[in-house]
């Protein structure tokens, strides 16, 4: 499990950030490495450099934190798999749409 202060102590939320960090950077995320995103955004090469890392990391937090208020207005609970699917689905959306862009 990542150790991080407050809401990323969290072993459901700490499950979705290993899942995208191994697939889209290619490791376990160290605490100190995901530390340094959260607070510096400052990221590990990624798998495809094409991407921005800063996007991945973007739309994960955004997905992390829409599930993370479901859970407490809506009573949805928090599945690190739907999670993951839908921040997958959102990074993928971004890719398909930069790739419209590039010339």
């Amino acid at each position: 499990m990542i150790r991080l202060p407050g809401q990323y102590c969290c072993p459901l939320k700490s499950a979705v950030w290993t899942g995208i960090w191994l697939e889209f950077f290619g490791t376990v995320p160290l605490p100190s490495v995901l530390s340094s995103a959260l607070q510096s955004f400052v990221f590990p090469p990624m798998l495809n450099p094409a991407f921005p890392a800063s996007s991945v990391f973007g739309l994960t937090i955004l997905t992390i934190w829409d599930h993370h208020w479901s859970f407490y207005f809506k009573s949805v609970p928090f599945l690190p798999s739907a999670v993951l699917h839908i921040a997958r689905k959102s990074i993928s959306h971004l890719c398909s749409e930069l790739e419209l862009d590039s010339p």
